[in-house]
């Protein structure tokens, strides 16, 4: 969807784990798109060196596909960061984000904001 509302494929950039995830680093990398170069050491689920090296980032939204969030770890991202989505996420960190997808979870409360000009309702 960014891609169609004219945000180009080099403004958008990947943050993946590359042993643990291999498969989807190297689809990320054959679609080219760029891959933040991170070492896996730092990106460990919800810790402070993770959040540092997200905060590193130059961008306004960060998107995170992750199962459960910490309220401590997505505070310390909201900081930096302009607007913070999150995927298929059940931790306390949902309180924090400014969307949260969940096709499988019903039970959040709907959020409402406007990304690159397009009302997008959760």
């Amino acid at each position: 969807m960014l891609v169609k509302k004219n945000l180009f494929t080099k403004e958008i950039s990947f943050v993946s784990r590359q042993l643990v995830f291999r498969l989807g680093y190297d689809l990320i990398k054959k679609a080219g798109y760029a891959i933040e170069k991170i070492d896996d050491k730092y990106l460990n689920w919800n810790s402070k060196s993770e959040a540092t090296a997200l905060s590193k980032i130059q961008t306004d939204i960060l998107i995170l596909d992750r199962l459960s969030t910490t309220y401590d770890f997505m505070s310390s991202l909201k900081i930096k960061f302009k607007t913070i989505v999150t995927f298929d996420d059940i931790g306390s960190g949902t309180k924090i984000a400014d969307v949260v997808i969940n096709g499988i979870f019903h039970d959040l409360a709907p959020k409402k904001i406007v990304i690159l000009d397009i009302n997008i309702y959760f």
